[in-house]
């Protein structure tokens, strides 16, 4: 099968429509967005931990579970929609790219974590880790051609920057985690919602 002058393929050349496998790629980033819409949750409840009694963060940190749930089923009861439905091409190198690209986000989080640590700027750590995690969906906007990853770096940039800036005028790190985890995991979820219920 010839790659043709703009050396990309459909999603499984076994599959001449490729929507079957553009269901797939669409439930799963979903099910990727909505777990770490959660992992975001999370932290913020744990911020909230620091500053209220257990059973308030405990609460939350279900409803963040619960909200990451609904997000998927709603992707996946959607899955099917044949308006959805697309022959999506991948760039040659997306297989080896997107671990690639996810091995760097991690690199990033920990240099993010150990260069706040160093200068003593802990509560910038969730706005950073933010800028990280935002800037890997830029290449897999293209790697998957997804094009609503752009949205979500788009998005989490912005609650990054908002994040250390807060961080910079003297909130401190709970007021950090609460602020850039919540915030995160609403940009995780709806770019969720976007990704398994629109069209590309």
């Amino acid at each position: 099968m010839s790659l043709g002058p703009s050396s990309t393929l459909p999603v499984g050349g076994n599959d001449p429509t490729c929507l079957a496998l553009d269901e797939g790629l669409r439930v799963r980033g979903a099910a990727v967005l909505a777990v770490f819409g959660f992992l975001w949750a999370l932290v913020a409840a744990s911020g909230v931990s620091v500053i209220a009694p257990a059973p308030v963060w405990i609460v939350l940190a279900v409803l963040g579970g619960a909200a990451s749930i609904g997000v998927l089923a709603t992707a996946r009861r959607r899955r099917a929609d044949p308006v959805l439905q697309r022959a999506r091409r991948l760039p040659s190198w997306w297989s080896r790219g997107v671990g690639l690209v996810n091995i760097a986000e991690v690199v990033a989080i920990f240099a993010v974590v150990a260069l706040c640590r160093l200068l003593d700027a802990v509560p910038a750590i969730p706005g950073g880790v933010a800028l990280a995690v935002g800037a890997h969906f830029v290449p897999l906007a293209t790697a998957y051609d997804q094009p609503q990853y752009s949205a979500s770096a788009a998005g989490l940039a912005v609650v990054a920057l908002l994040g250390v800036g807060g961080a910079a005028l003297g909130a401190p790190i709970a007021a950090t985690q609460i602020g850039v985890g919540y915030a995160c995991a609403v940009v995780l979820w709806l770019s969720a919602l976007h990704v398994g219920t629109r069209p590309a």
